[in-house]
């Protein structure tokens, strides 16, 4: 928990502290006794007072920890808008690891596109670890996208800047290199 949220809570529970005091204050006041009615319209007034002030400040705290902006190495390099590098002729391609396989996505396939048809097809340009695509968990029909491996990062950029925009059976593929896979994600059923 940061410092300017316990900050925050702090307050809060001083405000409610001082409700209640004030509250037997009223009460056992040397002007009178005060109707115990009053006295629970005024710490129901203040309880939602108190509510809405904590919100309130606990909004402010959340805004104020979201802006903080964490430092930028100083050693690295700044990185160009969407991951991408320039190149020549006013096109952007991904970047490509230096070394090792290369994950690479291929989309707007057409539903009658094979895994063999994209083995073949990506063969062309070097040598294909692994060919996957994804298909509906329940129709077992494809999702229209799928990922190609190749061995060599300098094979998989080949590909991608000849492939890209393509035809295939009729549609013409769109061809990246994938992004990473990220944690977390959609929520996880038990079965039954």
């Amino acid at each position: 928990m940061s410092l300017t949220r316990i900050i925050g809570v702090v307050i809060v529970i001083m405000y409610f502290i001082a409700c209640v005091i004030l509250g037997l204050v009223m009460v056992s006041g040397e002007q009178g006794q005060v109707s115990r009615e009053v006295m629970c319209w005024f710490l129901f007034v203040n309880g939602i007072y108190g509510s809405f002030l904590m919100l309130f400040i606990l909004r402010i705290i959340s805004v104020t920890d979201k802006s903080q902006k964490r430092p930028r190495n100083k050693n690295r390099s700044p990185k160009p808008a969407g991951g991408k590098t320039p190149q020549k002729g006013g096109k952007s391609v991904s970047r490509i690891p230096e070394k090792g396989p290369v994950n690479i996505y291929t989309g707007n396939l057409g539903l009658t596109v094979l895994e063999q048809d994209l083995r073949d097809l990506f063969g062309a340009f070097g040598q294909v670890n692994s060919v996957r695509i994804i298909s509906d968990k329940n129709t077992g029909e494809s999702k229209g996208y799928g990922f190609v491996e190749m061995a060599k990062p300098e094979d998989a950029q080949q590909a991608i800047n000849s492939l890209n925009g393509k035809d295939l059976k009729g549609q013409d593929i769109k061809v990246s290199v994938s992004k990473p896979k990220r944690k977390g994600g959609g929520r996880k059923y038990k079965k039954d």
